[in-house]
Protein backbone atom coordinates (compact mmCIF):
# COMPACT_ATOMS: atom_id res chain seq x y z
CA UNK A 1 0.00 0.00 0.00
CA UNK A 2 1.26 3.51 -0.81
CA UNK A 3 1.84 6.24 1.74
CA UNK A 4 -1.26 7.99 0.36
CA UNK A 5 -3.33 4.80 0.69
CA UNK A 6 -2.09 4.23 4.23
CA UNK A 7 -2.98 7.81 5.17
CA UNK A 8 -6.53 7.55 3.75
CA UNK A 9 -7.06 4.15 5.41
CA UNK A 10 -5.85 5.60 8.70
CA UNK A 11 -8.34 8.48 8.46
CA UNK A 12 -11.20 6.06 7.76
CA UNK A 13 -10.10 3.77 10.60
CA UNK A 14 -10.03 6.74 12.98
CA UNK A 15 -13.51 7.86 11.88
CA UNK A 16 -14.86 4.31 12.31
CA UNK A 17 -13.22 4.00 15.73
CA UNK A 18 -14.66 7.29 16.97
CA UNK A 19 -18.09 6.36 15.60
CA UNK A 20 -18.31 3.07 17.53
CA UNK A 21 -16.63 4.47 20.68
CA UNK A 22 -18.69 7.55 21.59
CA UNK A 23 -16.97 7.86 25.01
CA UNK A 24 -13.61 8.57 23.39
CA UNK A 25 -13.17 12.36 23.40
CA UNK A 26 -12.57 14.40 20.25
CA UNK A 27 -10.91 17.82 20.03
CA UNK A 28 -13.14 20.63 21.26
CA UNK A 29 -11.58 23.06 18.79
CA UNK A 30 -10.36 23.12 15.22
CA UNK A 31 -7.92 20.35 14.37
CA UNK A 32 -5.27 20.55 11.64
CA UNK A 33 -3.71 18.07 9.26
CA UNK A 34 -0.56 19.63 7.85
CA UNK A 35 1.29 18.51 4.75
CA UNK A 36 4.70 20.14 4.88
CA UNK A 37 6.42 20.92 1.59
CA UNK A 38 9.73 20.39 3.41
CA UNK A 39 9.19 16.65 3.24
CA UNK A 40 8.84 16.83 -0.55
CA UNK A 41 11.14 19.66 -1.71
CA UNK A 42 14.55 21.19 -1.06
CA UNK A 43 14.55 24.86 -2.08
CA UNK A 44 12.18 27.63 -1.03
CA UNK A 45 11.00 28.05 -4.64
CA UNK A 46 10.28 24.31 -4.95
CA UNK A 47 8.35 24.39 -1.66
CA UNK A 48 6.21 27.31 -2.82
CA UNK A 49 5.52 25.53 -6.15
CA UNK A 50 4.51 22.41 -4.19
CA UNK A 51 1.87 24.45 -2.33
CA UNK A 52 0.73 26.10 -5.58
CA UNK A 53 0.19 22.66 -7.15
CA UNK A 54 -1.66 21.41 -4.05
CA UNK A 55 -3.85 24.54 -4.12
CA UNK A 56 -4.73 23.91 -7.76
CA UNK A 57 -5.62 20.27 -7.00
CA UNK A 58 -7.78 21.35 -4.02
CA UNK A 59 -9.40 24.28 -5.78
CA UNK A 60 -8.06 26.49 -2.99
CA UNK A 61 -6.34 29.85 -3.08
CA UNK A 62 -2.70 29.84 -1.90
CA UNK A 63 -1.83 32.67 0.48
CA UNK A 64 0.68 33.97 3.01
CA UNK A 65 -1.17 33.38 6.30
CA UNK A 66 1.03 35.69 8.39
CA UNK A 67 1.94 38.29 5.77
CA UNK A 68 5.63 37.80 6.57
CA UNK A 69 6.83 36.31 3.29
CA UNK A 70 8.08 33.27 5.23
CA UNK A 71 4.98 31.04 4.87
CA UNK A 72 2.87 29.92 1.88
CA UNK A 73 -0.26 27.87 2.48
CA UNK A 74 -3.37 26.43 0.84
CA UNK A 75 -6.05 24.35 2.51
CA UNK A 76 -9.65 23.24 2.90
CA UNK A 77 -11.97 23.02 5.89
CA UNK A 78 -13.94 19.87 6.61
CA UNK A 79 -16.09 20.94 9.53
CA UNK A 80 -13.66 21.60 12.37
CA UNK A 81 -10.82 19.91 10.46
CA UNK A 82 -8.40 21.97 8.39
CA UNK A 83 -6.34 20.05 5.82
CA UNK A 84 -3.53 22.17 4.37
CA UNK A 85 -0.22 22.19 2.53
CA UNK A 86 2.38 24.63 3.79
CA UNK A 87 5.79 25.89 2.71
CA UNK A 88 8.03 27.56 5.26
CA UNK A 89 11.25 29.19 4.12
CA UNK A 90 14.56 27.67 5.13
CA UNK A 91 15.49 30.84 7.03
CA UNK A 92 12.24 30.76 9.02
CA UNK A 93 12.74 27.08 9.89
CA UNK A 94 16.30 27.79 11.06
CA UNK A 95 14.99 30.63 13.25
CA UNK A 96 12.30 28.33 14.65
CA UNK A 97 14.83 25.62 15.49
CA UNK A 98 17.13 28.16 17.15
CA UNK A 99 14.20 29.67 19.08
CA UNK A 100 13.23 26.19 20.26
CA UNK A 101 16.81 25.47 21.30
CA UNK A 102 17.66 28.84 22.86
CA UNK A 103 14.31 30.34 23.84
CA UNK A 104 12.69 33.40 22.29
CA UNK A 105 14.51 36.02 24.40
CA UNK A 106 17.93 34.44 23.90
CA UNK A 107 17.38 34.22 20.14
CA UNK A 108 16.28 37.87 20.01
CA UNK A 109 19.41 38.88 21.94
CA UNK A 110 21.61 36.80 19.63
CA UNK A 111 20.04 38.34 16.52
CA UNK A 112 20.59 41.80 17.95
CA UNK A 113 24.28 41.06 18.53
CA UNK A 114 24.60 39.57 15.04
CA UNK A 115 22.93 42.63 13.51
CA UNK A 116 25.42 44.91 15.24
CA UNK A 117 28.31 42.69 14.15
CA UNK A 118 27.08 42.74 10.54
CA UNK A 119 27.95 46.42 10.19
CA UNK A 120 30.11 46.94 7.12
CA UNK A 121 33.52 48.27 8.03
CA UNK A 122 35.48 50.57 5.78
CA UNK A 123 39.05 49.99 4.58
CA UNK A 124 40.79 51.86 7.38
CA UNK A 125 39.01 49.79 10.06
CA UNK A 126 39.77 46.30 8.72
CA UNK A 127 43.28 44.98 9.25
CA UNK A 128 45.39 42.02 8.24
CA UNK A 129 44.54 38.90 10.22
CA UNK A 130 40.91 39.86 10.91
CA UNK A 131 38.22 37.23 10.41
CA UNK A 132 35.51 38.30 7.95
CA UNK A 133 32.41 36.96 6.22
CA UNK A 134 31.94 37.49 2.48
CA UNK A 135 28.71 39.08 1.15
CA UNK A 136 28.49 38.80 -2.63
CA UNK A 137 25.96 37.59 -5.19
CA UNK A 138 28.13 34.67 -6.26
CA UNK A 139 29.61 31.41 -5.01
CA UNK A 140 31.62 33.17 -2.30
CA UNK A 141 28.53 34.56 -0.52
CA UNK A 142 28.45 33.54 3.15
CA UNK A 143 32.00 32.15 3.22
CA UNK A 144 34.32 33.02 6.06
CA UNK A 145 37.81 34.25 5.44
CA UNK A 146 40.81 36.03 6.90
CA UNK A 147 42.27 39.25 5.58
CA UNK A 148 45.76 38.70 4.22
CA UNK A 149 46.40 42.34 3.33
CA UNK A 150 44.72 45.50 2.08
CA UNK A 151 45.39 46.34 -1.57
CA UNK A 152 46.05 49.65 -3.32
CA UNK A 153 42.47 49.98 -4.67
CA UNK A 154 40.88 50.02 -1.18
CA UNK A 155 39.93 46.34 -1.28
CA UNK A 156 41.39 43.33 0.45
CA UNK A 157 43.09 40.08 -0.34
CA UNK A 158 41.21 37.43 1.67
CA UNK A 159 42.24 33.83 2.37
CA UNK A 160 39.32 31.40 2.11
CA UNK A 161 39.76 28.25 4.25
CA UNK A 162 36.77 26.57 2.52
CA UNK A 163 38.66 26.95 -0.78
CA UNK A 164 41.89 25.39 0.56
CA UNK A 165 43.22 28.79 1.58
CA UNK A 166 42.82 30.31 -1.87
CA UNK A 167 43.27 34.08 -1.87
CA UNK A 168 40.67 36.25 -3.62
CA UNK A 169 40.11 40.00 -3.88
CA UNK A 170 37.01 41.61 -2.32
CA UNK A 171 35.83 45.17 -1.91
CA UNK A 172 35.38 46.54 1.63
CA UNK A 173 31.61 46.70 1.05
CA UNK A 174 31.56 42.91 0.49
CA UNK A 175 33.08 42.12 3.89
CA UNK A 176 31.80 42.15 7.45
CA UNK A 177 33.89 41.56 10.50
CA UNK A 178 32.99 38.30 12.22
CA UNK A 179 32.04 38.78 15.88
CA UNK A 180 34.55 37.63 18.45
CA UNK A 181 32.96 35.32 21.01
CA UNK A 182 33.98 34.79 24.61
CA UNK A 183 37.47 33.35 24.86
CA UNK A 184 38.56 35.07 21.66
CA UNK A 185 37.02 32.52 19.25
CA UNK A 186 35.10 33.81 16.25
Amino acid sequence: MTTRGEFITGLRDLADFLTVNPDVPVPAYRCQIQVSASGHCDTDDEKRSFVDRAALAMGAEPHDPYGDGEHWEAGLHFGPLYYFAIAITKAQMEDFREETRLGREALAARKSIEAEAAEVYDADRLHSGEKVTIHTADRFDGLDGEIVQPDEEGGFEVALPAWNGAIRHFEASELTRRPVLAGGAS
